[in-house]
Parts: structure tokens; C-alpha cells; sequence
């Protein structure tokens, strides 16, 4: 019996296996450092330095492979991706924050090359179905990981977290709303996957991990996750068949079913292992999620064997016009009534108390929720300063605090909309939707002409699930989803049409996408190196420094190497501080002239950061100059309006440089104090609902210094107003009584 030939499409086919290999290495590496979180804290800053040396490397193999092959796929697609890092290219040179818009740049420079290598080597359909099972197999290995942390093994930190007395299910992403969208892509993934006739290994693994996935939807109290997993299954059923629609569906209810019965009981051993461990506790917790997925297997392979075959009868009714809409017009009814019941019934008193609390608090006039519309409107505020270009990558940690309308705290926008509006402006953001459009409209077209494509209908799956979510929270603030994200668009985008060009030109246009990917491998790598060799410079100099080890030149050189390879700003703060200290210490006017060195750094790289603010204030305490340090925080209010130690500070100074001789200073603190009354006042006209999650509150010091202020200039009725409201509200005297008042506050 002759052996059938395997249809392979060129000459990429071949190098798949070491390639799956390297992309199970990048994404269990991504998601055994929190997901590559890009907050701009120097501790997660080396993990995706590490992550941008492996891209580089990854990048460079692309490009060689690229000019290697014989018959080379069209590179418009990868000049058109080009396009988005050379808009973080344009932003960085006004961006207010450097080391913000640097990484910015390199990580996106790098996102190129996951498109690249997606696009260029895996164009077999062998190749492409690898990558759906590494993508599987890789996701199962994140969800075994957070349910054992749920039933109480305790190896990674805030793989449980606890907010408001609720735990929440992060697993290795510390945040438990991305953990929810990355979720949504593994379940919709899998079912996609479920949904074709075949057999082996990866699809009963993934039959049986599915409940699991499930339950930790659920267990994330991710809100937004849990409103966007009827919209993508809807989306996502409308591109399959009818009889692909119904093995869908029946390969959900095969796994939400045991993942149903099995919740409750699981949900109350993970919450008391939480706070208390117990080995049989854990034992059950575990016998209950295996059971839960050995029969979604069990289901899943009686319908595969009884159920499945049978849906071939539908072939007829899928040449009718509109027969694919059915069943997702269906599910959005379903959807509907499963809401009502649980919204609108007693239904709800079904679920465990945490989660009937958190589906009870869905509506549009919750915190989170309005907490988002003022971030929208916050970034919104920013982008008219900053229209065109945006104001560079990491911005909106800068400059959310000068725009903020009430005290909140939030590094992120929490939409990838809004944050890259404040990124890279209204040009950035039109190029990057344009890219994202043309590929995926692309996309949708080949499954309208040519039918459904297996190998790749995953990744377009995956490419809806996480912008889907990204619309409400911060999800590609995660390079670790970015790369998935551009990984996707570049399979998909072997789809795109080869525009015909005259042979010469294609040539050239070949050679040059080759030298451009080259020459941004370099890029990439070269600052990466070096930034990582700053980050370790500072961890070793913070561990020495205590020991006694350094003599005052070492230190010295070792804070000039720091610097001098990396201008983040906790490199330029401890730089600034350690000289302080030696200037203390020693009275050498050559380390007050290095703090005058870190503070032109500041304001040449951090111009808008409060810290600049702060250290240019203890600059001018270095300089025995209390008044002019008094000026810059009194006008570092105007910038930072909603920042109580700027007034605690402001006051503190004032009062010290008051006598009453020399009321001035004094006069100024009661500005001070009065505009912080102000902003109080905008607080406390806040609805119910609104919390504000920064501490802003006139603390009992900062009353009892006016106090003071006000007695000492013969008000004393004023003084005992501000001392039984924010201090003491019963003191024990009158306000007549000045001997006691006085003593009170120690004058």
C-alpha cells in the first residue's frame, strides 16, 4: 500500500518543530515574570529586558531565514506592521517621559519581529496547527497553575489576590482582568478547536481542561470578563458553519455542565484554603477538579462519537441564505434570559456569597466603572495638549496626576484605546487601528471566499478575545498579550493579496526588508543590553551600599556606570540620594554639584514627574535655601492639585520659615491650606459610588500646624474650629480657653 503525500506549502514547513519549541520557551518565560507587566517600575523593567534580547535574537533568525528562502513571501505586510513602532519613533522625541517612551519603542520594535516570524516561518499549515497546539498546551499549563494556588498551593505570589475581602484568581498575571481575557481566548480557542472532527492527545487534554478554564472565568470576579464572553461567542459563532455551530455549543454545555456541578463546593475550598491551609482540604479540592474534568472529557467524547457524525445532515440547511445566524441569534436571547434570571430573581442566592456579590453589582453606576469614565475623560484632556504625536510611551503615569479630576490611583488608562491615544496621539492611534483593520478585514474576506481555515481561525479568535477586553481595561500593558496579539496578526496576515511589482524592484524591496529587520535586531539589542546592565548595576550598588564594602569611590563610579548606561528614573533618584547622603556626610561640595548633575538629568528626561519636583525641593535644602524650596512646592501645587504630601510638605516649610515677625510664610500656609479645603470639597461632592482610591484627607499634623498659624495670629476661635474637626473632637476645653489651647499644641 503506497503511503499518501503530505501537502506542504514551500519550503517554511520544515523547521517547525524547533520553532514550536522556541515559542513554548518565550510564552511559559513571559508568564513565569507576571506576564511582562510594562508598569515602568524598575523590578518588572528586567524581565521584559531579558524578553526584548530573546525577541532580537528571534528577529534576527527571521530575517536570515527571510533571505534564505526561494520563493519569498510578499514583505508589504511587514513595512505595513513597521508602521507602529516609527509612530512610537515619532512620540519619542517630545515625550515627557524617556525611559517610558524608550521601552515603549524597543518593546513595539520588537512586537515587529513576533510579526515577522509568524508571517515568514510558519506558512505551512502543519506549522500554523503547531502553534495552535503550543498555544493550548501553554494556556492549560496557566490554568493548572492558578487553580492549584486556588485549592492551596502557595509558590507564586498574588497568584490568589485578595481585594475588599474577596479573593480573586490571577494565576501568574497578578491581575485578575487580564487573567479573565486571556481566559475568554483559551475557552473560545478550545471550543473552536473541539468543534472540528479529529483525534489525538491535545484535543482530550483540551476537552478535559476546558471546565477548568471555565471555573477560573468565574473565579476571577472579572466583571468586564464575564459582560464580553457573550459578545465574542456570538461574534465568533456567526464565522462557523451551522453544523460547526452546533458541535460549538455542544462541546460548551459538555464542559459547563461538571464545571457547573463542581464550582460551588470548589469556590468555598479555595476561599477557606486562602486563609487556612489544609492538606485534606487540598486533597478534596483537587479529587473535585479532577472529577469536573474527566467527565467533560468523558462528555465531550460521547458527543465527538454519538452526537457529531449526525450534524453532516445539516449540510443542506447551511446553503440557505442566513442559516448561520440562528444559533447566535439564539445565544444572544439565551444570554439575555441567563442575565435576567440572575440579575432580576432569587436565582442569584444560588451562587456563593462572593460571586452573588460581584454579579449583583453589575451596572453602568459602579466604581470601577465610573472610575473609567474618568480616565477616558482624563486622557481625553491629555490629548488636547498633546493631539498630534501623543506624549510618548509610559505618559499617562506622568501626567495623569496633573489632569486627574478627582484623587484616584491608576498608572494605567485601563483601555488600550485611551492609552495609546496618550501615547502616541491621534496619528499613532489611526495607524495602529489601520493595521490592525487591513489584516483583519483581510482576515474575514479569505473566510468569506475561501471557507473556514482551522490552522488559522484560532489566532483570529484570539486576536477578538484580546482586544475585545482591552477596550475596558489595560490588557497590552502586558507585552506577554502584545506579542500573542502581533503574533496572531502576522499568521493571519499570510492571507493578505502578493501585490505584483516588476522583478528588480521586488528584489530590492526583499533585500531592504532584511537589512531594516537587521538593523532593528541591532537596535533592539544594543539597549537592551545596556539597560539591563544598568538594572543590575543598581540592585548590586543597593545591596552593597549598607554593607561597608564600597569605599566613597567605588560608589562613585558605580553610580556614574548606572547612569551612564540607563537614564531610568530610579536610577537617576538614587544617584541624586546617595550623593545627598555623602554630602551630609561629608561636606564636599563635589557631591553637591553631582545632585545639581541628577536634577538637570531629571528635568531633561522626567520633566513632568512630581519626583523631579521633590528632588529639585531637597536640592535646594542642600543648599541651605528653605525659601526657594518652599516656592517650588507652593507651585508644584498648581501641577499636582490632588497630591496630600506636596501640602503636608508646603505647610511644614512655611510654618518653620514663619515667625510672628515674619508672617509671609505663614500667610502662604493658609493659601496652602486653603486650597487643599477646595479640593476637598470637590471630593466630598462626589457621588456615593465614586470612591476615590488616593489618600487625599487633611491629617491631624497638618490641622494642628494651621491651628497653631491661626493662634499665634490671634484667632484663636479659628484655631479650636480646625483642631475639633480634624484633631480631637472634644479636647476637653472652650475655645476661651488659651492656656489650654496653647498647651495643646505645644506652644
Amino acid at each position: 500500500m503506497a503511503k499518501k503525500s503530505v501537502k506542504r506549502t514551500g519550503r517554511t514547513g520544515g523547521g517547525m518543530p524547533p520553532a514550536a519549541s522556541l515559542m513554548f520557551v518565550l510564552l511559559c518565560a513571559a508568564f513565569a515574570f507576571r506576564g511582562l507587566f510594562n508598569s515602568g517600575i524598575l523590578s518588572f523593567d528586567a524581565p521584559i529586558l531579558i524578553y526584548l534580547v530573546v525577541a532580537s535574537f528571534l528577529g534576527l533568525w527571521t530575517a536570515v531565514r527571510h533571505f534564505r528562502l526561494r520563493d519569498k513571501p510578499p514583505v508589504w505586510p511587514v513595512a505595513l506592521v513597521l508602521a507602529v513602532p516609527f509612530c512610537f519613533l515619532l512620540s519619542f522625541f517630545g515625550a515627557v517621559a524617556y525611559h517610558g517612551a524608550l521601552m515603549a519603542l524597543l518593546i513595539h520594535v520588537s512586537f515587529v519581529f513576533v510579526f515577522a516570524y509568524a508571517y515568514v516561518a510558519l506558512r505551512s499549515e502543519d506549522a500554523r496547527r503547531q502553534a495552535v497546539n503550543v498555544l493550548l498546551l501553554a494556556g492549560h499549563a496557566v490554568v493548572a497553575f492558578g487553580l492549584l494556588h486556588w485549592i492551596g498551593i502557595r509558590l507564586y505570589p498574588d497568584a490568589v489576590g485578595q481585594f475588599s475581602g474577596e479573593y480573586r484568581l490571577m494565576s501568574v498575571w497578578q491581575y485578575a482582568n487580564t487573567y479573565g481575557a486571556y481566559l475568554i481566548a483559551m475557552m473560545l480557542v478550545s471550543l473552536f478547536v473541539l468543534s472540528r472532527p479529529a483525534s489525538g492527545f491535545i484535543r482530550s487534554l483540551t476537552a478535559g481542561m476546558l471546565p477548568l478554564v471555565m471555573m477560573s472565568i468565574v473565579l476571577t470576579l472579572s466583571r468586564g470578563a464575564w459582560l464580553t464572553i457573550p459578545v465574542l461567542l456570538v461574534i465568533v459563532l456567526v464565522f462557523l458553519p451551522l453544523g460547526r455551530q452546533i458541535a460549538f455549543l455542544i462541546h460548551l454545555l459538555a464542559a459547563a455542565v461538571p464545571a457547573a456541578l463542581a464550582f460551588v463546593p470548589a469556590s468555598r475550598i479555595g476561599v477557606s484554603q486562602q486563609e487556612s491551609f489544609s492538606l485534606v482540604m487540598f486533597l478534596a479540592g483537587f479529587g473535585l477538579l479532577l472529577a469536573a474534568s474527566l467527565a467533560a472529557w468523558w462528555l465531550s467524547r460521547q458527543a465527538d462519537r454519538y452526537l457529531i457524525p449526525r450534524l453532516d445532515r445539516l449540510s443542506s440547511m447551511e446553503a440557505k441564505r442566513a442559516s448561520f445566524l440562528w444559533l447566535p441569534a439564539g445565544a444572544v436571547v439565551l444570554a439575555a434570559c441567563i442575565g435576567f434570571l440572575f440579575l432580576k430573581t432569587p436565582l442569584i442566592s444560588l451562587l456563593p456569597d462572593h460571586i452573588e456579590q460581584r454579579v449583583a453589582g453589575i451596572n453602568f453606576a459602579q466604581h470601577s466603572v465610573l472610575e473609567r469614565f474618568s480616565f477616558y475623560a482624563d486622557a481625553l484632556a491629555i490629548s488636547k495638549d498633546y493631539p498630534v504625536l501623543g506624549a510618548g510611551g509610559g505618559a499617562w503615569n506622568v501626567l495623569h496626576e496633573q489632569y486627574q479630576s478627582y484623587p484616584y490611583l491608576s498608572t494605567q488608562v485601563h483601555s488600550f484605546l485611551f492609552q495609546y491615544l496618550v501615547e502616541i496621539g491621534w496619528l499613532g492611534l489611526a495607524v495602529l487601528l489601520a493595521v490592525m483593520a487591513i489584516v483583519l478585514v483581510g482576515a474575514v474576506i479569505r473566510r468569506v471566499r475561501h471557507g473556514l481555515d482551522d490552522a488559522t481561525f484560532p489566532f483570529f479568535i484570539l486576536v477578538l478575545a484580546i482586544l475585545g477586553h482591552a477596550l475596558i481595561d489595560f490588557d497590552l500593558s502586558y507585552v506577554s498579550l502584545g506579542a500573542l496579539l502581533f503574533f496572531s496578526l502576522g499568521l493571519l496576515a499570510q492571507t493578505m493579496p502578493a501585490f505584483r511589482i516588476r522583478e528588480k524592484a521586488g528584489t530590492v524591496l526583499q533585500k531592504s526588508c532584511t537589512a531594516v529587520l537587521s538593523l532593528l535586531v541591532l537596535f533592539v539589542f544594543v539597549f537592551a543590553v545596556r539597560l539591563f546592565d544598568g538594572y543590575l548595576t543598581h540592585v548590586k550598588l543597593n545591596r552593597l551600599i549598607g554593607t561597608g564594602q564600597l569605599s566613597i569611590s567605588e560608589i562613585e563610579s558605580m553610580l556614574d556606570r548606572m547612569v551612564r548606561l540607563s537614564k531610568h528614573p530610579a536610577h537617576l533618584m538614587l544617584y541624586f540620594q546617595v550623593h545627598r547622603q555623602l554630602y551630609a556626610q561629608t561636606s564636599d561640595p563635589a557631591h553637591l554639584d553631582a545632585a545639581e548633575r541628577a536634577l538637570e538629568w531629571m528635568d531633561a528626561y522626567e520633566p513632568e514627574r512630581r519626583s523631579t519636583e521633590i528632588v529639585r525641593v531637597q536640592w535646594h535644602m542642600m543648599r541651605d535655601d528653605p525659601d526657594q524650596a518652599a516656592d517650588v512646592l507652593v507651585e508644584a501645587l498648581d501641577r499636582f492639585p490632588w497630591e496630600q504630601m506636596l501640602y503636608e510638605e508646603a505647610v511644614g516649610l512655611l510654618w518653620e520659615l514663619g515667625s510672628p515677625d515674619r508672617d509671609e510664610p505663614w500667610n502662604r500656609a493658609l493659601d496652602v491650606f486653603s486650597r487643599m479645603e477646595a479640593q476637598m470639597d470637590i471630593v466630598a461632592k462626589l457621588p456615593s459610588y465614586q470612591v476615590p482610591t488616593k489618600e487625599f484627607a487633611i491629617s491631624p499634623p497638618l490641622a494642628g500646624t494651621i491651628a497653631k498659624i491661626h493662634l499665634l495670629q490671634d484667632r484663636p476661635e479659628q484655631a479650636y474650629r480646625l483642631l475639633t474637626r480634624y484633631v480631637e473632637a472634644n479636647p476637653g476645653f472652650g475655645a476661651d480657653d488659651l492656656d489650654s489651647l496653647r498647651a495643646y499644641l505645644g506652644l
